[in-house]
C-alpha cells in the first residue's frame, strides 16, 4: 500500500465522517447554518475527495480496503447516486431514504478500519443511529 493510496482512503473517510454530520438529530441546527450542508458534502465527497475515481480505478485496493468493504464502497456510491434528495435541508434530514444511507455510512466506517467518527449523541447499544 502506497501513501498516496492511504491519504486517499483516510480522505474519503473524511468526507464519510463529513456525511454522518447531516444526522436527524443535528437538522435543527444544519437548517439554521447558512449554506446548503447536503450539497457541499457531496461536492466534498465526489469533486475533492474523488470518490467514484477512487472506486472505478479500484484504488481502494491499492489502499488496503478489504473486499467486502469495497463492495459496501460500492453500494454506497450506488445508493448515493440513486438518491433523489428532497428540495430542502430539513426534507433530507429528516428522509427515511437519507436515514437508511447514513447507516450505509456508518456500518462501513467500521468495515474500512479507520477511527470511529459518529458525532456526539445519544446512540443505541448496538451503535445504530437513534430512531426518530
Amino acid at each position: 500500500m502506497s501513501n498516496e493510496y492511504a491519504l486517499w482512503k483516510l480522505d474519503i473517510h473524511r468526507a464519510l465522517c463529513h456525511l454522518l454530520e447531516l444526522q436527524p438529530r443535528n437538522c435543527w441546527a444544519l437548517e439554521m447554518s447558512e449554506g446548503e450542508p447536503f450539497r457541499e458534502a457531496m461536492r466534498l465527497l465526489y469533486q475533492d475527495c474523488k470518490f467514484a475515481e477512487f472506486l472505478s480505478l479500484r484504488a481502494w485496493q491499492q489502499a488496503g480496503v478489504s473486499e467486502e468493504a469495497g463492495a459496501q464502497l460500492q453500494a454506497l456510491k450506488s445508493q448515493l447516486d440513486a438518491y433523489d434528495e428532497p428540495d430542502t435541508n430539513l426534507g433530507i434530514f429528516t428522509d427515511p431514504g437519507w436515514h437508511l444511507i447514513l447507516q450505509k455510512v456508518q456500518d462501513l466506517i467500521g468495515v474500512l478500519g479507520l477511527p470511529d467518527c459518529a458525532p456526539a449523541g445519544p446512540r443505541n447499544p448496538a451503535g445504530r443511529l437513534p430512531p426518530l
